[in-house]
């Protein structure tokens, strides 16, 4: 997708006949089971990834560190953020 409005498609090939191989790789990673989709717009190919929420009490970490958005951003999750999820 372009970034500017209109959003018009441009298409991927990124893990083009793959997808069964990346699935399982963030599986892997990050213990968590994510959905992928190949939707075609006018020939060209889109790959949607439907990532769950977090599980209740569980930090998600990537390479061993605890990651939170903040924004448009992934940072490292403050300690308080910690505290609020273990409590959970």
């Amino acid at each position: 997708m372009v970034d500017h409005m209109p959003h018009a498609v441009v298409g991927s090939d990124f893990a083009e006949k793959e997808v069964g191989e990346l699935t399982d790789e963030i599986y892997e990673r990050l213990g968590i089971r994510i959905e992928a989709t190949e939707l075609y717009e006018d020939g060209k190919r889109v790959l949607v990834l439907s990532v769950p929420s977090r599980p209740v009490g569980r930090l998600l970490r990537f390479e061993g560190v605890p990651l939170m958005c903040t924004g448009e951003s992934l940072r490292a999750m403050s300690d308080a953020e910690i505290f609020r999820i273990l409590s959970e």
